[in-house]
Order: C-alpha cells, then sequence, then structure tokens
C-alpha cells in the first residue's frame, strides 16, 4: 500500500538524506523572515494553449516569479516551449510509464533543448511513480538532468547514487496546488521555516483568484525565485560548485 511504499523509499534515501535539526532551531533563532528559494511548476497534462501560457507568463512577470514547464511527450509543443525558454523560463520532461519505456522523448527533448531535460513524473496514487527506487533507475536510464524525490516531505536537494555508482539529483517534492490546495499553507510553512527548495505545483488550467493570491502571499515573503533548474544552480553556486552565470545552449537565461 501506500503507506508501506513510502517506508520502504525512506529506508533507502535516510544515509543522505539526515541533516541537523538543531541547526534548523539555529538558523530559525532570529526574528528575520528566513530566506528560501521558489520556483513556480507547471506539469503540462494536457495539451497548452496560448491563452493558458500567456496568462501565466504575465502574471509571473508582474510579480518577479521563474517557472519550469514539464511537457509530456503527446502535449509537446515546440512553438509554446520555445515561448517559454525566451522569456526566460525552463522546459523539462513530465513522465510516466518509464518502466515501458518513453518513446524515445527523453533523448528527442535532449536534442531540442541542446542539453538532458529535469524530470518530473505523474504523481497520481497508484501510479508507477511510487515504486521508488525502479522510477529512479528509470530515470538514471534516461539520462536526466535531476529527477524527484518519489515521496515524502523533504526541504533541499539531494545527489542519490545507485550500486554502480552512478548519481542523480533529487529535487524535493512539490507543494501541490492543484491536487491538495488546503494543505498547501502548511508545506509551504515548513519547507520555508528550514531555508529549503518551495516549488509550487499546478497545471496550466488552473488559474484562479485562490491561485493567484497564494503566489502573491509566498512573493511577499521575499524568496530568491528562480525556475527549478535555475534554483538547483544557485544553491551548487553557493557550495562554490557552478558558474553562475551558466546560459543553457538556445542562449537564454534560466536561473
Amino acid at each position: 500500500d501506500l503507506y508501506a511504499n513510502e517506508q520502504t523509499v525512506k529506508r533507502i534515501l535516510a544515509p543522505i538524506l539526515s541533516y541537523a535539526e538543531d541547526d534548523i532551531a539555529k538558523r530559525n533563532s532570529t526574528t528575520e523572515e528566513p530566506l528560501f528559494y521558489f520556483c513556480i511548476r507547471h506539469d503540462v497534462d494536457r495539451p497548452l494553449t496560448q491563452d493558458q501560457l500567456n496568462a501565466h507568463l504575465e502574471l509571473e512577470r508582474l510579480l518577479g516569479c521563474r517557472s519550469s514547464w514539464y511537457f509530456k511527450r503527446e502535449t509537446f509543443n515546440p512553438k509554446l516551449a520555445e515561448q517559454i525558454l525566451e522569456s526566460g523560463n525552463e522546459v523539462g520532461y513530465h513522465a510516466e510509464l518509464l518502466s515501458t519505456g518513453d518513446g524515445g522523448f527523453a533523448e528527442k527533448l535532449t536534442t531540442w533543448l541542446g542539453h538532458p531535460p529535469g524530470l518530473t513524473c505523474d504523481g497520481g496514487l497508484g501510479s508507477e511513480f511510487w515504486r521508488g527506487r525502479r522510477t529512479l533507475l528509470d530515470a538514471l536510464r534516461l539520462n536526466v538532468k535531476y529527477a524527484e524525490y518519489p515521496v515524502g516531505w523533504y526541504p533541499h536537494t539531494i545527489s542519490w547514487t545507485d550500486n554502480q555508482n552512478r548519481s542523480l539529483l533529487l529535487t524535493p517534492l512539490p507543494v501541490k496546488f492543484d491536487i491538495f490546495p488546503e494543505q498547501c499553507q502548511e508545506h509551504a510553512n515548513w519547507i520555508i521555516a528550514r531555508r529549503g527548495l518551495l516549488i509550487l505545483e499546478n497545471h496550466p488550467d488552473i488559474y484562479t483568484t485562490k491561485y493567484v493570491n497564494f503566489i502573491r502571499s509566498l512573493v511577499s515573503r521575499k524568496p530568491q525565485m528562480h525556475t527549478v533548474d535555475g534554483a538547483i544552480e544557485s544553491l551548487e553556486t553557493a557550495k562554490g560548485l557552478m558558474n553562475p552565470n551558466r546560459l543553457n545552449s538556445k542562449g537564454h537565461n534560466t536561473r
């Protein structure tokens, strides 16, 4: 069942997920609002329209947000994807049924982008995404730039390594406005308290007053705003490991 799957995944990831809770307490001993990273994630499960894209990009431009758009192979639209890149945002891969192959879409998207895409998975309850380690191995096979935790709340990125010493960067699971809007505030506060990476998941056909107000409330807490890829690079740059001015191969700044 779902609970058993979650416990199994936690056991697999436990050695690299540990961090000191007393360090969190030290960070939050000040009255100053904690710094966190904020990204908007759009899972394009259904064909994206020009009006939907324009509405979200305009909102994000006005608020100073950045976003990452993850297409399924059947929803990928090169024209709209190019507009997303030109606006300084990210295009990635929203996958399902990795175990049966992806029809070569990851490779095609890599060629189109000029670099490996980030990967998110269709995480509906009962989907194969909950297979945990198997999904991570499938993501390694596709040679994507990063994937996401299979299950559970964690505030930061980690590097997961398989038994062949191959590494895969994992991002935290998103705050799911599209599925659990009533629980979003609790999850967001938990990440912010740990100065983590807050990825807000939505679908492009959801554009409501409640959604807009929730984004405004997060922006008012003064996060660093990036695409998911840009947030990862910014975090790594802070460790002195990457060039902060890196552009993607199409010449667009995705930070």
